[in-house]
């Protein structure tokens, strides 16, 4: 793939995500907000998963619109799910935490995974189980309201 395919791609990949935000904004509305937030990363997932299995460009473009379609919603479904989950007398606290947690693994993430990488001597290992995170995340174990909250 080319440096003008690679950009389109990309720039697809944004037009994907505006149009998957509004989609699954307005489903979000009429369906359980957790099933779709775990289809949204399963499928998020699952589209890492064939990038890697099978880069050529054609698989690359599709599996990059569907990776995009859900990518705005990382932003959108966690407040969502936290006022839902938790009620809205916990949600400044439960959405601090949330909030703290993610620029935790933003702040950790690449230094840990440079660690990783020295100790392991390939991405390869690394790849997998990071592209792996988030299939697991699309059984949404928990239950309906959390007590004590």
């Amino acid at each position: 793939m080319g440096e003008s395919h690679a950009a389109l791609t990309v720039s697809a990949t944004t037009v994907a995500a505006l149009l998957g935000r509004i989609a699954l904004g307005l489903l979000s509305d009429r369906v359980d907000l957790r099933k779709l937030s775990a289809v949204n990363i399963g499928a998020q997932g699952a589209a890492l998963a064939v990038m890697a299995a099978w880069p050529s460009p054609t698989v690359l473009v599709a599996a990059s619109l569907v990776f995009g379609l859900g990518v705005g919603n990382l932003i959108t479904f966690p407040p969502l799910l936290a006022r839902e989950e938790f009620g809205q007398r916990s949600f400044g606290t439960v959405f601090g935490l949330v909030g703290a947690a993610t620029q935790a693994g933003v702040a950790l993430g690449p230094g840990l995974m440079g660690l990783l990488h020295d100790a392991l001597g390939s991405y390869p290992g690394l790849s997998a189980t990071i592209r792996d995170i988030p299939l697991p995340q699309g059984r949404a174990p928990w239950p309906r309201r959390v007590p004590g909250f």
